[in-house]
């Protein structure tokens, strides 16, 4: 849980939604439950060693979820990410798949609001043999920059733990 990044200043934490996960942890807030058979012996596959996840509201109304998954090797994190993008590409009906070059990140962009009203971007990049995932719920319009800027948040406090990353 070290590596994910500090929670902003004055921003509520979703209790229910921060933690470490074991592999079924993992495989049940990732996934939809139709895909948690297949993607547990997937994920076995890859060398899963351990997730981490931090949700929260901040200030602006915004809402962010940092999702953290660790695998043996890099070639893990690489197949998760691999996957999950080509799925996003696959079904364009869920989203606007767009690309962050200086990260090596792809992201989705959906505008199909959630039950609370809310539109949301999520990008994921490898680091290693992590696979990093950022959502980020505004309302009503999806904020694909706003998206980003958590991704880059998030690669800073990996790249160093010591420095206080804020909003």
């Amino acid at each position: 849980m070290a590596q994910v990044m500090p929670l902003p200043g004055g921003a509520h934490e979703w209790t229910d939604q921060t933690g470490v996960l074991d592999l079924d942890g993992f495989v049940h807030g990732f996934f939809t439950s139709d895909a948690w058979s297949e993607e547990t012996s997937l994920s076995k596959e890859r060398g899963f060693v351990t997730a981490a996840r931090r949700g929260w509201r901040a200030t602006d109304g915004s809402q962010s979820f940092v999702f953290l998954v660790q695998f043996a090797n890099a070639a893990g994190a690489q197949s998760l990410y691999d996957s999950i993008s080509e799925g996003w590409k696959q079904n364009p009906d869920q989203g606007t798949v767009f690309t962050d070059p200086a990260d090596q990140a792809t992201g989705l962009s959906v505008t199909k609001l959630d039950k609370y009203g809310n539109a949301y971007a999520k990008v994921m990049a490898v680091q290693g043999n992590t696979l990093i995932r950022t959502l980020y719920f505004t309302a009503a319009n999806p904020d694909k920059a706003g998206a980003q800027d958590l991704l880059h948040r998030q690669l800073a406090a990996m790249s160093n733990p010591a420095a206080q990353v804020g909003a």
